[in-house]
């Protein structure tokens, strides 16, 4: 494995942990991780200069992690059948980084995820498990429900009821 593979692989790692950091710190741009890594890994950012390591952040940033997302899809298949009665159309879903796209604002607080109801996606943001598995429970309440508003109030009814089937919610 030649060097620049292993500065690769190095960088790639560093940045997502960053991403993984500052977002559950209260957010980051590609721009901004890429700043970060500058100051903290100067070797690294020189090997591969501001406009990789800036493309490869904003890559991470919005990617897919699918390891967690295969966990939260067999947490959905079982979620489904526990507290749904398997009533719930077959919903794929996809943790990722940054659930915002490219070029959106933060919200003024964070996101745990949404379900684009055109697609058939829930979408989680990568953060602890724990976390994704309430996401993912509060987002299956928006699929049964129809609406992605927290305070519609077929949906509040809605997680009052897991909450009294003692759904693993935080």
């Amino acid at each position: 494995m030649s060097t620049t593979t292993v500065n690769a692989d190095q960088l790639t790692k560093v940045i997502q942990s960053t991403i993984f950091e500052l977002i559950e710190c209260g957010g980051t741009t590609p721009d901004a991780t890429c700043e970060w890594i500058a100051g903290e890994h100067p070797d690294l950012y020189k090997t591969f200069g501001h406009d990789r390591v800036r493309d490869l952040c904003e890559v991470i940033q919005y990617a897919e992690v699918p390891e967690a997302s295969a966990r939260l899809r067999e947490r959905f298949r079982i979620f489904n059948q526990t507290y749904f009665s398997v009533s719930l159309p077959e919903y794929e879903v996809r943790v990722v980084n940054d659930i915002r796209l490219p070029g959106e604002q933060a919200a003024s607080e964070p996101t745990s995820g949404h379900v684009d109801f055109g697609s058939g996606i829930i979408f989680i943001a990568h953060t602890r498990d724990d976390f994704m598995s309430d996401a993912l429970l509060h987002h299956m309440a928006h699929v049964a429900t129809g609406t992605n508003e927290d305070t519609e109030e077929l949906w509040i009814a809605e997680m009052e009821r897991l909450k009294t089937l003692a759904a693993p919610l935080l």
